[in-house]
């Protein structure tokens, strides 16, 4: 085996034990919150030792910042594989169906409801505006093929994604058979192309 082929070798090496070592912050975030986690918890739950762990990150602060902004870019990734070639409408019942399939569950906590420290870090603030013109094109779009209502604010509903349906617990609604999947899919869809638009019975008269 020649040098090249050690360096590739040493370098896929360092690239999944990152890649264990986020997914190990990731769960320890989640069942502590930040300021619960620490390096030590981290390195115990990534079965390595704190110097390895210190070797790719150097502080925890560092370690809760990638942890989270590694969540928000694979699940946006997902989801505009989910997207591809489909219509504004179907784009947003693409990202609601995964939301509900629970591919989104581990990385929605983290978008929308981060612990201080990290939700002002500035990686983390570039990461959220770049998930946030993701999501905003989707009504931008939609306004050019007629699909999202004109008053639809492109940056607004990419918010009350991130903050609502990235985050209510609609599973529950589901399980207890109060809705379906589909009828999920299809309200939420139609509040972020159309708005909340009221029943034909629900317009006051006038006399």
């Amino acid at each position: 085996m020649n040098k090249y082929s050690n360096d590739g070798l040493r370098s896929r090496q360092r690239h999944a034990r990152k890649i264990a070592i986020l997914e190990a912050a990731r769960e320890v975030l989640l069942e502590t919150g930040f300021e619960g986690m620490s390096m030590e918890l981290v390195a115990a739950r990534a079965m390595i030792t704190k110097p390895t762990l210190y070797a790719y990150f150097p502080n925890k602060l560092e370690l809760g910042v990638a942890c989270t902004i590694d969540r928000i870019r694979r699940a946006d990734e997902e989801a505009l594989r989910a997207e591809e070639g489909l219509s504004p409408t179907d784009r947003w019942a693409a990202r609601i169906r995964l939301r509900l399939e629970d591919k989104f569950q581990s990385s929605a906590i983290t978008v929308a409801r981060p612990d201080e420290p990290i939700r002002t870090h500035p990686e983390f603030r570039r990461a959220l505006e770049d998930l946030t013109k993701h999501l905003a094109s989707i009504v931008t779009d939609g306004h050019k093929t007629g699909e999202t209502d004109a008053g639809i604010d492109p940056y607004v509903a990419a918010f009350v994604y991130i903050s609502v349906v990235a985050n209510v617990g609609f599973e529950q609604l589901i399980s207890e058979g109060k809705t379906t999947a589909d009828d999920t899919i299809r309200t939420l869809t139609a509040q972020l192309t159309r708005g909340i638009q009221p029943r034909p019975h629900d317009e006051p008269e006038f006399h």
